[in-house]
């Protein structure tokens, strides 16, 4: 959609932004419902920590981090990256990949989300979802399944991220399945083909689907831009012009009330050491579909050492939400201006109460990711604070 101009920035506000909780590898962040949003944690291997999903409220005064009960889940060594709620059944769904090193296998998790009438739900176990098309690759190939977005009661749409190696070659996914199907380990066999042939990437990472599922868009994250799809009935995809992004990115994150895309911004640049970063929000705010300047807010790293490596935002109301795949805790920064992202919309993913944008944000060039995985094991994180800027793109982004 054009291609970016020389920036300009124009600071708006700094919230001040807590770390809540010591949680591991806090990946991906997915709104469920009043105000609360639903956490993946324990992406890398780790001897500390192992996979677990936590309940994070945004509506209450005072933020709250809780672990979520996952009941029945099989030890397949659970460690979750890209999540997605699929409110489209009753009771809702929701879909995480996982990458097994006990198993070494890749593997997409399903949950029903049980409302027992407390604040937060229980994740229930029904099946683990896999296909000969998911090869096994470890942490220090980034995996090869990255993120997902539910567009049908049995289809999805899956980037393909790994192995990450600076070649072409990795695809967009698009599966079926029958859980009728069902073997008694409960596994279920996928039928997975590759949904977009017309260019290859070096590595796909976010994904994300309006309301309709009419619209899709996948980061190309590489090369900084969104591949941006219209979707037919019959699930064929036509691509658009790309959304050339100011930086790098990993998630990225529709919001059904505003129509506002969203994106966890790694940084302008990549360091590959993290120890010179400065990732966020970045926010592409909509008129009717129609996306022009985007608002980055800037994690703050003075008071950081080191800084902290974001992989995923996301807004509700006040509040900015930030994760990461490589430290500790979850942040939530106060916000002096509230997005028009609120709790009087339903959400992206979960078409909840409340407007969730969730970005994730990674990393790009294949050295700098091998080299910043090392680092990554051994990073922890403290408090700071947030600065919104301005960037002014083309006048089609």
């Amino acid at each position: 959609m054009g291609n970016a101009k020389s920036r300009s920035m124009e600071m708006l506000d700094v919230p001040t932004c807590t770390t809540y909780g010591t949680l591991e590898g806090s990946e991906d962040v997915s709104l469920w419902n009043n105000g609360i949003a639903i956490v993946s944690s324990g992406l890398l291997p780790s001897e500390t920590q192992g996979g677990l999903m936590f309940g994070l409220d945004l509506a209450s005064t005072e933020v709250e981090l809780n672990q979520l009960e996952l009941r029945d889940i099989p030890d397949f060594g659970f460690r979750p990256h890209g999540i997605y709620i699929d409110n489209s059944t009753a009771p809702e769904r929701l879909f995480a990949i996982s990458h097994s090193d006990m198993l070494e296998e890749e593997a997409i998790f399903v949950f029903e989300i049980l409302d027992e009438g407390g604040k937060y739900p229980a994740l229930h176990y029904q099946y683990t979802m896999v296909s000969e098309s998911f090869q096994w690759n470890d942490a220090s190939l980034i995996w090869f399944l990255n993120d997902l977005a539910i567009v049908g009661s049995n289809e999805l749409l899956v980037t393909q991220f790994g192995p990450f190696n600076g070649e072409e070659g990795k695809h967009l996914y698009r599966c079926m399945w029958d859980e009728n199907n069902m073997d008694i380990d409960t596994r279920v066999e996928a039928s997975c083909e590759i949904a977009y042939d017309g260019q290859a990437s070096t590595g796909l990472n976010g994904i994300n689907v309006n309301a309709d599922k009419t619209k899709v868009w996948v980061n190309d994250l590489d090369r900084a831009r969104i591949w941006e799809f219209d979707r037919a009935s019959d699930g064929t995809l036509k691509r658009r012009d790309d959304i050339v992004l100011p930086g790098v990115i990993d998630n990225i994150e529709y919001d059904f009330g505003s129509g506002d895309v969203s994106m966890g911004m790694i940084g302008f640049e990549f360091d590959p050491t993290f120890e010179d970063i400065q990732g966020g929000n970045i926010v592409l705010r909509s008129q009717e579909e129609v996306y022009a300047q985007p608002e980055i807010a800037l994690l703050d790293t003075s008071a950081r050492n080191p800084p902290y490596q974001v992989s995923v935002a996301m807004e509700y109301g006040r509040r900015t939400v930030l994760g990461s795949a490589f430290d500790t805790g979850i942040v939530v920064c106060e916000r002096q201006n509230p997005s028009k992202s609120s709790n009087d919309f339903l959400s992206e993913e979960s078409m909840a109460e409340g407007a969730i944008a969730g970005i994730v944000a990674a990393c790009v060039g294949v050295v700098a990711l091998f080299v910043g995985l090392v680092y990554a094991f051994k990073r922890r994180s403290s408090g700071g604070e947030i600065q919104e800027v301005y960037e002014t793109m083309g006048d089609n982004v």
